[in-house]
């Protein structure tokens, strides 16, 4: 199953969606592998609204599974955020 229809599937895709636009990039590129930094700021932006979500509790462990990247990636990204802050 592609990463869209699980996004999809967890009523997902339109946050994702959002936060693509936010950063003038497209789902596509928010879900590659791209360096483009648009696109990481979407991502890290996708994956920080996933892991403070108070309803559903989203670890790093399950971004990362979700998104197809190994988790130190997350878990950076995540940190990276929060000592910039």
């Amino acid at each position: 199953m592609s990463i869209i229809e699980e996004l999809r599937q967890r009523d997902l895709l339109t946050m994702v969606e959002r936060e693509a636009a936010a950063y003038h990039t497209n789902v596509d590129e928010l879900l590659s592998k791209t360096r483009d930094s648009l696109a990481i700021q979407a991502r890290h932006s996708v994956w920080r609204k996933l892991f403070a979500d108070p309803e559903v509790v989203w670890s790093i462990s399950r971004i990362a599974k979700l998104f197809r990247v190994d988790r130190s990636t997350v878990a950076n990204a995540l940190n990276g955020r929060r000592r910039a802050a």
